[in-house]
Parts: C-alpha cells; structure tokens; sequence
C-alpha cells in the first residue's frame, strides 16, 4: 500500500516537473525578498529631501531649488530644470543608516522662523516621514547631508 502511494507522489512530481520546479522557484524569491526586512531598496521611500526658497529671488536663477534621494539610489536635482542621479546603494545604505543612528524622527526639532532661505527637510525610514524646518536639529541633518556627494547638488 505504501509503495503505492509513493509511487503516486513520485510519479505526480515527475509528470508535473516544471510546474513544481517554478513554484518552488518563486516560493524561494518570495522568501528571499522578504527575508531582507526593512533594508529593501524601494523607489518611493523618499530617504532624505531638501526644499529650499528664496525671498527675494536671486536676479538670475530660480526662486527655489530642492533635492529628493528615493532609497533606489535616483537623487533628483530640481535646479534649473530637473536632472537625475544615480547614487551608489553602498552610499544610500549611508544615508539610512545614519538617518536611523540619528533618529531625528523621534527628536523635538523646532526652531525658530527663519527668514531666508526658507529650507525644509524631509527625512523619512521605513515609511515614516518627518519634516525639520532649519535650523532645528542642524548637527544630525548636517550629518546626514553630508553623506550625500555634493557633485551632484550643484549643476550649472
């Protein structure tokens, strides 16, 4: 009776060979991906942005210029146009990690009306969000800005 059954399962498998084989394929991704935890690369997760204006605006330029780093490693330059980077992940990795050691998300960081330039920044992990207006929390955001290869925040 056994022999049967196994006979049955073995023969099951191998008629069905490539549609065992791909489940288990996709069960193993599945389990990989999500195995990884919060230290996924994903484009939307907005890592760390800066917004910047001017009052008054410069005679020649723009009014305000701003930064968006996407935790896929895209540092978008809105200056002039907008212009498109690729940052390393080992360098986006940085960022995160510098971001979560700092944990400005759970600081008070108030500050005081602050004239011009009038900068916000937008610091977020792992789908939490929090926005500083400078100058308040200036030692960790400095910390975290600088992470970020200056080359690409300025473009002529």
């Amino acid at each position: 009776m056994m022999d049967k059954r196994v006979e049955q399962v073995r023969s099951f498998l191998w008629d069905n060979r490539i549609p065992v084989v791909v489940g288990l394929f996709v069960f193993a991704l599945i389990i990989i991906l999500f195995s990884r935890g919060g230290d996924t690369m994903n484009s939307q997760d907005v890592h760390f942005a800066k917004s910047v204006s001017y009052d008054p605006c410069p005679e020649q330029g723009e009014c305000s210029t701003s930064w968006v780093l996407y935790g896929d490693g895209r540092l978008v330059l809105e200056q002039l146009g907008r212009h498109e980077f690729d940052i390393e992940k080992r360098g986006v990795r940085k960022v995160k990690k510098q971001i979560k050691k700092n944990d400005v998300r759970d600081k008070d960081c108030t500050s005081y009306w602050q004239q011009s330039p009038w900068t916000v920044y937008t610091i977020g992990y792992n789908d939490e969000k929090k926005q500083v207006q400078w100058p308040g929390c200036e030692e960790e955001i400095k910390e975290i800005e600088d992470l970020i290869p200056k080359n690409y925040l300025s473009y002529p």
